[in-house]
C-alpha cells in the first residue's frame, strides 16, 4: 500500500512556497510552516504516487480539529471511496508541539488498498501507534505499507461495555437502523466523540453480514460532515447548541445527536436490530455469529434482507405476505425456507388466497421443491382437498388458484385429471353457485365436444341443464355452439314458459338463434314451437334482418311456418318488416313459397296502399306485383287496386284511346289514396296523344277530354294539356287536322253536344291558334282552313269568322271600320296574350 502525509500550512505563508513542476512527489518538509486550522498540503509520500494526486486528495483528507475543544482533540479514522485514488484509509489527529515544531493538523493516508480489508478490518486500525500522527515523527521518502496499523483498542469486550451504558446503547441501536433501512447511498451524520462512533462502527462491523463490509465507509470526525461522503459520517458540532445542521436531520440523509438526543424519525424498532444489540451487549455473540454464517451461506447481499432472514428463521408467524414474495424471489431463500413444514403451510394457504400469489411466488416454491418428491405429493393431496372443498363452498378464488394453478404446478397429472374428476362425480351441478358453474362450464364441456344437433351424454347433459334466467349468461361463456345450441333446446324441451327467457337470451346472438330455430324446425313437433320462439325473438329485438335470414335457411322453412313467421313480423311494424326492401331480395321466393297464404295478401295490401305505381320502376317490385295478379288468396281490395295498378302499367306499354280502356284508365287513377303521382298523368296524356291517328284527331281527342277530364280538373284544363304538348312538335302547325280539331273544340265546333257544354273559357286559345296559323301559314293555309269549316254549326263558324278578322283585317273596308276592326283586333290581342302567359302557353 503507498502511503502519503498531509499537514495544515500556516495560510499567510503558503503562497510563498514552492510549487512542485515535476510528476513525482519530493518532500519539502524543511521548509513547512505548519499550523492547526491552516492549508492542507501534502509533505510526504511513498514513491510513485504522483504530486498531482496529492493534491486532488487534499480537501478529502484534511482534518481540522473543533474550534472550541472540550477536553482532547478527536481522531479522525476514515476508509473513503474516492475519485482521485480510489479505496483509501486515513488517520487524522492534532499533533501536539514538540520539538521545535509546532502545533499542526496531520493525516496519514493509506492508498491502494486492497479488496480484502474492509470496514471491520479498518475500523480496527483505531488507536493504533503505528499511525504517523505529527511531522516532528520525521518525514521524507515513505515505504510501501504491507499492512495497515494494528490495535487492540476495539475488540467485543470494549463493546460490550460501551454497550451497558444506556444512552451509549441508545446510539448504537440508532445507527444500527439507520444503516439497515435507508438506501445505501444515504449518508448518516452522527453527532458524538469520535471513540464512540468508532465504538458503533466496528458495532456495526460485528452485527451485519461481512458481504456489506466490503463497500462499507466511514468517518469518525470531520469538521465538515456535510462535504464529506460516507455512509457514516461522525462529528463534534462547533455550535453552542451542538446541533448538527437542519440538513443532516432532513433532507442530505439521517441525523442523530449524542449530545442533544436529536434524530431524524426513524423505525428503530426492527427485530433484527433488538436481536443484535442484545446479543453484542450480552457478550455472547454465538447467536449473531451463526445468523452472519447463515447469511454467508445462502450468498446474499441484499442489505434491506438482513431483518427479514433473520424474522424467517423465527417462524413463518413473524414476516408478512409481501416480504414473503419478496424473499422468494432469492433462489437461495426460497430454497432455505421452502423445504420447512410451516412454512410450506403458510405458502399454500397465500397461494389459494391469492391468485398473484399463486402464480408468481408459488411457483419459486414448488422449483425449490423438484428434489422432494414427498413434499410435493403431500403438497399436490392438500391442493386437490382444498380445490374439491373451494368448488362446494363457491369460494371462486381458491378454485382457480388450486384447480388451475397450483395443482397442475405440483402434480401435471392431478391437475389433468381433476376436471374429468368434476364432470363425473358431481352428480348434482344445480348444488353449485351459478358463478361456480359458469367458471366449471368452459373447463368441463371441453371434455367432452359437442356439434349442432348432436345429443349430449349424461355427464354433460346435466351440466346443461340452465336456469332459464341464467340463459344470456351462459350464451356468453366460451363453449363450442353445439353445447349453446344443446341447453337453449334443453330449456325450451323442458317448458314452453321458458320461451321468453330463451328468445332474450338468443336475440343478441342472431346466427345462434337461427341455429336453434332449424333444429326445432328439423322436428316435426317442432315446428310450431319454432314459430313461437321466432315471436319471442322479434318482439324482444324487432329488426328486418329476422324474416331475412329466416328466408335464406337451408333446408328451407316450411311454407306454413314461414307464413305465420312473416304475419309475426307484420305484427310489428316496420321496425320488423320493412315491405319494399324485403321484396326486392326475396319477392320471388315469396310468390313460390306463399302463393295462397293469408300474409302474402297482408303484404300485398301494405305495397299497395300507397303510391305503389312508382314501384313499377324497380325490376324487382314490378315482377313480384305482376307475380300478384291471379294468386290465390288475395282480398277483394288487394285485387281491386292490383288490378287497377296493371290496367295503367299496359295502357303505357300499349296506349290507345279506345273509350272503354279511357275509362278504365280513368277509374284505377281516381282510386284512393292514389296509386300513381302526378308525373303518371302526364305520361298517361303524352301515350294517348301519341296513339292518336291523324284523320281520326278530332273525334279522339274529343272522346279522351271526355273521359279523362276529371283527372285534369275538367275538359278545358286537359285541352290546354293536350294543346301544350301537341305544340312541342314541330310538325303541328302544318297539320290541318289537328289545328281543326283543337279549334273545333275550342270554337264549339264539334258534333258532341256533351263536350261543348262542359269546355268554355277557351277564345284565347282558339285566337293564339288562327294567329299562328297565319303568321306561320300565310293567306293561303287560311283559305284551306276555312274551307275545312264549312259544314260547322253557324255559331262556332261565326266566332271563326270573327277570329279571322281580327287577325287579317281587309283593305277595302272603310276607315271608321278599319279603326273599329284595330281597335277590336287590339283588345282580344291582349287578352289573348294574357291569357297565354297566365295559361303557360307561351
Amino acid at each position: 500500500m503507498k502511503q502519503a502525509y498531509f499537514a495544515a500550512v500556516d495560510r499567510l505563508q503558503a503562497a510563498s512556497l514552492p510549487m512542485q513542476a515535476t510528476s513525482m512527489f519530493q518532500s519539502n518538509s524543511h521548509s513547512l510552516p505548519l499550523s492547526v486550522t491552516g492549508e492542507i498540503r501534502p509533505c510526504a509520500a511513498s514513491v510513485g504516487v504522483s504530486y498531482e494526486q496529492l493534491v486532488a486528495l487534499s480537501p478529502v483528507v484534511g482534518y481540522q480539529p473543533p474550534s472550541h475543544l472540550h477536553g482532547k482533540a478527536p481522531t479522525n479514522l476514515a476508509l473513503l471511496q474516492t475519485t482521485a485514488a480510489g479505496r483509501l484509509l486515513c488517520h487524522g489527529a492534532l499533533a501536539p508541539a514538540a520539538n521545535g515544531v509546532p502545533s499542526h493538523s496531520f493525516t496519514h493516508v493509506l492508498l491502494d488498498i486492497p479488496s480484502t480489508l474492509d470496514a471491520h478490518q479498518a475500523i480496527q486500525a483505531w488507536g493504533s501507534s503505528q499511525w504517523q500522527q505529527s511531522a516532528a515523527e520525521g518525514l521524507g521518502q515513505l515505504s510501501d505499507a504491507l499492512i495497515p496499523p494494528v490495535s487492540v483498542e476495539l475488540n467485543d469486550q470494549a463493546l460490550t461495555s460501551f454497550l451497558a451504558e444506556e444512552k451509549q446503547k441508545h446510539l448504537f441501536q440508532v445507527i444500527l437502523a439507520a444503516v439497515m433501512s435507508t438506501p445505501a447511498d444515504a449518508t448518516i451524520f452522527v453527532a458524538a466523540p469520535s471513540e464512540m462512533i468508532a465504538l458503533c462502527i466496528y458495532g456495526l462491523t460485528r452485527a451485519l453480514p461481512s458481504t456489506f463490509m466490503e463497500t462499507f465507509t466511514f468517518c469518525t470526525y470531520t469538521h465538515n460532515p456535510l462535504d464529506t461522503k460516507a455512509r457514516v459520517v461522525g462529528t463534534e458540532p462547533e455550535s453552542e447548541d451542538q446541533e448538527l445542521p437542519h440538513s443532516c436531520y432532513d433532507g442530505a440523509g439521517v441525523g442523530v445527536n449524542y449530545y442533544t438526543g436529536t434524530k431524524t424519525s426513524l423505525d428503530i424498532d426492527l427485530p433484527f436490530v433488538e436481536f443484535a444489540v442484545q446479543v453484542l451487549a450480552s457478550g455472547n455473540h454465538s447467536p449473531l455469529d451463526d445468523f452472519r454464517a447463515t447469511w454467508q451461506r445462502l450468498g446474499i447481499r441484499d442489505m434491506a434482507l438482513v431483518d427479514m432472514v433473520y424474522r424467517l428463521g423465527r417462524g413463518p408467524d413473524a414476516i408478512t405476505k409481501d416480504e414473503a414474495i419478496k424473499a422468494l424471489q432469492d433462489t437461495a431463500l426460497a430454497s432455505w425456507i421452502a423445504p420447512r413444514a410451516e412454512y410450506q403451510q403458510l405458502f399454500l394457504q397465500w397461494a389459494l388466497d391469492d391468485i398473484d400469489f399463486a402464480t408468481v411466488s408459488f411457483p419459486r416454491v414448488a422449483t425449490a421443491l423438484r428434489q422432494r418428491p414427498d413434499h410435493l405429493a403431500k403438497l399436490a393431496t392438500q391442493i386437490h382437498d382444498a380445490g374439491w372443498e373451494a368448488v362446494k363452498a363457491g369460494n371462486l378464488t381458491t378454485s382457480r388458484c388450486a384447480l388451475e394453478v397450483l395443482l397442475p404446478m405440483v402434480s401435471p397429472v392431478s391437475g389433468q385429471a381433476i376436471w374429468g374428476d368434476l364432470l363425473k362425480q358431481q352428480a348434482d351441478p344445480e348444488a353449485l353457485s351459478w358463478e361456480m358453474r359458469s367458471y366449471l362450464l368452459p373447463k368441463l364441456t371441453r371434455l367432452r365436444p359437442l356439434t349442432v344437433g348432436q345429443e349430449a351424454d349424461a355427464d354433460i347433459r346435466r351440466w346443461l341443464n340452465v336456469p332459464a334466467d341464467k340463459l344470456s349468461a351462459f350464451l356468453g361463456l366460451s363453449l363450442s355452439q353445439g353445447h349453446h345450441v344443446a341447453a337453449c333446446l334443453q330449456a325450451i324441451n323442458q317448458s314452453k314458459s321458458n320461451l321468453p327467457s330463451v328468445g332474450k337470451a338468443l336475440a343478441g346472438n342472431q346466427p345462434m338463434a337461427l341455429v336453434v330455430l332449424q333444429q326445432l324446425l328439423a322436428n316435426p313437433e317442432g315446428k310450431g314451437t319454432a314459430h313461437e320462439l321466432y315471436a319471442e325473438l322479434v318482439r324482444e329485438e324487432p329488426q328486418p334482418s329476422w324474416l331475412n335470414e329466416l328466408f335464406k335457411l337451408d333446408p328451407p322453412v316450411p311454407a306454413s311456418v314461414l307464413n305465420r313467421c312473416l304475419g309475426t313480423s307484420l305484427d310489428q311494424g316496420v321496425s320488423a318488416l320493412d315491405p319494399i326492401p324485403f321484396i326486392k331480395q326475396h319477392g320471388t321466393s315469396l310468390l313460390e313459397r306463399l302463393g295462397g297464404q293469408g300474409n302474402l295478401d297482408r303484404l300485398a295490401a301494405l305495397v299497395l296502399a300507397g303510391q305503389a305505381g312508382d314501384l313499377l320502376q324497380d325490376p324487382a317490385m314490378k315482377s313480384f306485383l305482376l307475380g300478384l295478379e291471379g294468386k290465390s288468396g288475395m282480398s277483394g281490395p288487394v285485387e281491386e287496386r292490383l288490378s287497377a295498378l296493371l290496367q295503367v302499367h299496359r295502357y303505357l306499354e300499349q296506349p290507345t284511346v279506345r273509350p272503354d280502356h279511357l275509362t278504365a284508365v280513368s277509374r284505377a287513377m281516381q282510386l284512393e289514396p292514389p296509386l300513381f303521382g302526378q308525373a303518371t298523368k302526364q305520361q298517361l296524356l303524352q301515350a294517348a296523344l301519341s296513339s292518336m291517328g291523324s284523320t281520326t284527331f278530332q273525334d279522339e281527342l274529343v272522346s279522351l277530354l271526355l273521359n279523362w277530364g276529371k283527372l285534369f280538373g275538367g275538359p278545358s284544363a286537359l285541352y290546354r294539356e293536350c294543346l301544350k304538348i301537341s305544340q312541342q312538335h314541330k310538325a303541328f302547325w302544318k297539320n290541318q287536322d289537328q289545328l281543326q280539331a283543337f279549334l273545333a273544340v275550342a270554337l264549339d265546333g264539334t258534333t258532341s253536344e256533351m263536350l261543348n257544354t262542359e269546355t268554355e273559357g277557351l277564345e284565347a286559345e282558339a285566337y293564339f291558334i288562327v294567329e299562328n296559323l297565319v303568321r306561320r301559314g300565310g293567306k293561303k293555309a287560311w283559305q284551306e282552313m276555312d274551307a275545312r269549316l264549312v259544314e260547322w254549326p253557324r255559331p262556332a263558324k261565326r266566332q271563326w269568322q270573327f277570329l279571322s278578322q281580327a287577325v287579317m283585317p281587309q283593305q277595302a273596308r272603310g276607315l271608321g271600320r278599319d279603326l273599329h276592326a284595330a281597335i277590336i283586333g287590339a283588345v282580344i290581342t291582349a287578352v289573348v296574350f294574357f291569357a297565354l302567359r297566365w295559361w303557360g302557353v307561351i
